[in-house]
């Protein structure tokens, strides 16, 4: 009986911490975008010298 409540707890950890995880990741999603789309935004990016445009940064 006692093994049995174990594995009981065992599985309802199990259940409990994945749910934790795809919460997390569902948190994390908005970061994960931003960070994506980041690089070709700061591209954009650009001045004139009096030359003509330059990017300010490349990565």
């Amino acid at each position: 009986m006692l093994v049995g409540n174990v594995a009981e707890d065992a599985l309802r950890w199990a259940a409990a911490m994945r749910q934790a995880a795809e919460n997390l990741l569902e948190q994390e999603k908005p970061k994960l975008e931003y960070r994506a789309a980041f690089p070709a935004e700061w591209e954009r990016w650009d001045y004139s010298d009096g030359e003509g445009r330059k990017a300010v940064a490349h990565w």
